[in-house]
């Protein structure tokens, strides 16, 4: 009997015998001959052999999926260091409830830093509290819920004015009224 003519591989394009299903091979385009009929098999057939990558890979699924799905709380609550308005961010280490009160902020730091006069972060809230609400300059109570256009609100006001050489430190400053803080400007006490 006549055996069939077997043709080379790169004219039928497939070789019999994937180890994982036992299907048809695709031609390898280099020298080294394929051995799956696709890449789900390979992996199919190496999880079957491998039970604890299997486990492995279960478990790395499930993280992907509760960080794909499962919402996180992202609301942090904060206290702005510049005005003591409560707000809240997406990001834990959020300092300042605006632009604005960052902008402020940072040109008080920025100021202090161009005369040459040592400066540290503290908060309006800090200062508020260490000098009980009583504004330093007139000794009248400061209302903590007052909002921005209203004179009697709270203020910073530096003891010593940084263009006479006082320091943007928690030494330097006191809680004064608006007002208070408006009419002394850069005089010393």
């Amino acid at each position: 009997m006549a055996q069939p003519l077997e043709l080379p591989r790169e004219v039928t394009g497939t070789v019999p015998g994937c180890i994982g299903c036992g299907g048809e091979v695709p031609a390898s385009r280099g020298t080294k001959p394929r051995r799956w009929c696709s890449e789900s098999c390979r992996v199919r057939n190496y999880y079957q052999n491998h039970p604890d990558k299997r486990e492995e890979k279960r478990l790395a699924d499930q993280r992907r999926h509760r960080k794909a799905f499962v919402p996180k709380e992202s609301k942090h609550e904060h206290v702005c260091l510049e005005c003591a308005n409560l707000f809240v961010s997406n990001h834990r280490k959020s300092k300042y409830c605006s632009i604005r009160c960052a902008g402020r902020a940072s040109r008080r730091v920025r100021r202090a830093r161009s005369r040459g006069v040592r400066t540290e972060e503290f908060s309006y809230l800090e200062i508020a509290e260490r000098d009980g609400w009583i504004c330093q300059l007139c000794h009248e109570p400061v209302d903590p819920w007052a909002e921005k256009p209203d004179p009697m609100r709270g203020s910073l006001d530096h003891d010593t004015p940084i263009s006479r050489g006082g320091e943007n430190t928690r030494e330097n400053i006191q809680l004064a009224h608006l007002s208070c803080n408006c009419s002394k400007r850069d005089r010393m006490n």
